[in-house]
């Protein structure tokens, strides 16, 4: 998916892949952050494996045979207000 990015992109914007960030309450792990210049941060979870979701609205995610319940619009939202908080904090 990054290098996907990447080969389309247009130069002006900064990828950056598996970024983790930590602040008082927890940790993220920030799979692609995407940065467009006075436009926006997207923020993207990326899963491997067979991912879907059932007749309740409830995503699941199943590798090597074994399957569990995932929330990766929770996981991105989380991240993507941590490196807000990260960015604004920074007096550059």
């Amino acid at each position: 998916m990054w290098r996907q990015i990447l080969d389309h992109a247009p130069a002006h914007w900064t990828v950056i892949a598996c970024q983790h960030l930590t602040d008082e309450e927890r940790e993220y792990e920030i799979d692609i952050i995407v940065l467009i210049p006075d436009h926006a941060i997207v923020v993207l979870e990326v899963k491997s494996g067979s991912v879907w979701i059932d007749e309740t609205g409830q995503w699941w995610q199943g590798r090597s045979g074994a399957e569990h319940r995932i929330d990766p619009l929770r996981q991105v939202e989380l991240g993507k207000y941590a490196v807000r908080r990260y960015v604004e904090s920074d007096p550059r």
